[in-house]
């Protein structure tokens, strides 16, 4: 599988919500960081999927385009009035 290929299955596993596929295009000892939090093998992936998922259950994930491998662009989506609701900027 070449980095695209495993890119894509990726990115169709996270907004298949399919935590098993996801968890199997990881390496076992790898390291996830995302902004406030980097996290070390299974257990980190595993509290990343969980608060990405929690926090933004209708997240989506988009490629939109790689060249040579290497992503040029990619677009992160969630329900911004639900995050504001969440942080208690409004109310529901």
């Amino acid at each position: 599988m070449n980095a695209q290929q495993l890119i894509e299955l990726s990115t169709n596993t996270w907004n298949d919500r399919d935590r098993d596929g996801y968890f199997a295009t990881y390496h076992d000892d790898c390291e996830v960081t995302h902004p406030g939090s980097v996290g070390k093998g299974r257990q980190g992936l595993a509290e990343f999927w969980s608060i990405f998922m929690d926090a933004f259950p209708d997240n989506h994930v988009t490629l939109l385009n790689a060249i040579g491998g290497k992503l040029t662009s990619s677009h992160f989506y969630y329900d911004n009035l639900e995050f504001l609701t969440q942080l208690g900027v409004m109310t529901g």
